[in-house]
């Protein structure tokens, strides 16, 4: 029985440590954590998206008809 309770807290754990943001933004490629001042990895150079503009800026689409 304390084998059972003792692997349910492990993978509690292990799930918390996941899926919780402790460290804010971080490279997909090398891991570093992201300057938002910078919009290129220091360390690797991986392009981050804009985090503080939500809208798109593409222009309007042209009627093709």
């Amino acid at each position: 029985m304390i084998w059972s309770l003792f692997f349910a807290a492990l993978i509690i754990i292990i799930v918390l440590l996941k899926y919780l943001p402790f460290s804010g933004v971080r490279c997909p490629q090398c891991g570093t954590k992201c300057d938002p001042d910078h919009p290129l990895c220091r360390h690797c150079g991986w392009i981050f998206e804009d985090l503080g503009d939500d809208d798109d800026d593409y222009g309007e689409l042209e009627d093709m008809r």
